[in-house]
């Protein structure tokens, strides 16, 4: 049995129980559920016992080290998908200087990040373009 199989198994009871029935719910719901279900307080628990979640006392260290284990996967799976929507909006003419801005960056950090993603492409001709 695969690793990722295994922990997505363990942790599927932090998810509500009509997504339990889902063979593999995604990694970053079962992050995100796990690590809610892991701190509060008493008035939250009660909150999750009527949703049928587990409340903080039931989760276990090893379910939190399960969830951490899926991190780098999760953040491997964004940065793919950050790549393609940075590319996606330049295929359709925008630029770096307009996507800086709408994510608080300037052009040029914007741009810096695309790379840092693991972005390649390059849109020659244009204000795209990595030549100044």
């Amino acid at each position: 049995m695969d690793e990722e199989y295994e922990l997505v198994t363990q942790l599927k009871r932090f998810m509500p129980p009509s997504a339990r029935e889902q063979e593999h719910p995604g990694l970053w719901p079962l992050v995100e559920m796990t690590s809610a279900c892991s701190v509060g307080s008493a008035e939250q628990d009660t909150d999750r016992r009527s949703a049928g979640l587990p409340t903080v006392d039931e989760v276990t260290a090893n379910d939190v080290i399960a969830a951490m284990r899926l991190v780098p996967q999760v953040r491997e799976d964004l940065d793919a998908s950050e790549i393609r929507l940075i590319e996606a909006a330049l295929d359709r003419g925008e630029n770096f200087d307009s996507l800086g801005a709408a994510c608080g960056l300037s052009r040029q950090g914007m741009r810096q990040r695309y790379q840092r993603l693991g972005g390649t492409r390059r849109w020659a001709g244009s204000d795209n373009d990595d030549s100044e």
